[in-house]
């Protein structure tokens, strides 16, 4: 999936949700923010007032979210939703860190004068899963109460998807190291 997300960046979530779209029309593949945490994804949207950095996992879309035997979720489900938690810990914890990791790659104004804000992305499984029980589908909603936490399946990318033309003709994802060669044109 992360191939075919690189290939295709324009069903990563969150693209569009502020109306510039991602800064400089680019989504950071594999962004490392410390020794420890690595992104699948990751990119800046902004207006005039924000800055919202979006930090994505995915995971595959045939993971077993929850076990079979009492509907609770699966360790490998509840590692990854922790990854993100582990994430936005450390973005509370380290901000000045974390605005330096996109500074280096984009420029050294970014988020001058803007408001910042989080959101780490988990993408994995599929609805039905969800769908399967009442009580699958009220965990399912607890894991979701965090806006800076947002747990979604694949069948959410689909449904939410307006590809914008503008979007489409630009967008790249490219590794952190070339972000910088990729803004300003010169890749």
């Amino acid at each position: 999936m992360q191939y075919f997300l690189e290939t295709n960046p324009i069903l990563i979530p969150g693209l569009y949700d502020l109306h510039n779209g991602p800064k400089g029309n680019v989504v950071i593949s594999k962004l490392r923010l410390a020794d420890e945490y690595v992104t699948d994804f990751a990119f800046i949207s902004e207006n005039s007032a924000h800055c919202l950095i979006t930090l994505v996992e995915i995971e595959s879309p045939k993971i077993q979210m929850f076990r079979k035997s009492d509907g609770l979720f699966t360790s490998e489900f509840s590692r990854a939703l922790q990854q993100l938690r582990d994430w936005d810990q450390w973005c509370a914890q380290y901000p000045n860190h974390l605005k330096d990791v996109f500074r280096r790659v984009f420029h050294r104004s970014t988020f001058k004068y803007r408001r910042i804000m989080i959101r780490c992305v988990l993408l994995a499984g599929r609805r039905t899963q969800v769908e399967r029980s009442a009580k699958r589908q009220e965990r399912w909603a607890g894991v979701n109460r965090d806006p800076s936490v947002v747990v979604m399946t694949y069948d959410r990318i689909l449904d939410h998807l307006s590809v914008n033309p503008r979007l489409l003709q630009r967008l790249r994802c490219v590794p952190q190291s070339r972000v910088s060669l990729v803004v300003r044109g010169d890749a």
